[in-house]
C-alpha cells in the first residue's frame, strides 16, 4: 500500500506555482483544473492550506470562478462519495487477501 505525504505534494505544487497566478502563468490551464479538482477535496478531509499561502491564494482564485463553484460537491455528496470509496477499497482488499 502506498502512503502519500500531503505536505510533500503541497510543497511541490507551491514550487510549481511559483509567483504565477496559475500553474501555466497568468491564465487558467488544464494543470489548474486537474490539480484543483483534487485540491477541492482537501478542506472536506480536514486539510488546511493556511501553511501554503501561495497555494491557498491560487485555490481561492479557482473557487471565485462561477463555473468552478457550480461543479463543487456538497458536503452531503462528498460523504456519499467517501462511502463508495470505502466500499470499493474494502472489496479490493478482500480480493487481494483471497488471491
Amino acid at each position: 500500500m502506498q502512503v502519500f505525504n500531503i505536505d510533500k505534494i503541497l510543497k511541490f505544487f507551491t514550487e510549481c506555482l511559483g509567483n504565477s497566478s496559475y500553474f501555466g502563468g497568468a491564465q487558467l490551464t488544464l494543470a489548474d483544473i486537474v490539480a484543483g479538482t483534487d485540491m477541492s477535496f482537501l478542506p472536506m478531509l480536514g486539510v488546511s492550506l493556511t501553511n501554503y499561502p501561495k497555494l491557498n491564494d491560487w485555490f481561492e482564485r479557482l473557487m471565485q470562478r462561477e463555473a468552478w463553484r457550480k461543479t463543487e460537491l456538497s458536503t452531503e455528496d462528498f460523504e456519499k462519495f467517501k462511502r463508495v470509496l470505502v466500499k470499493l477499497r474494502r472489496r479490493q482488499m478482500s480480493r487481494g487477501n483471497n488471491a
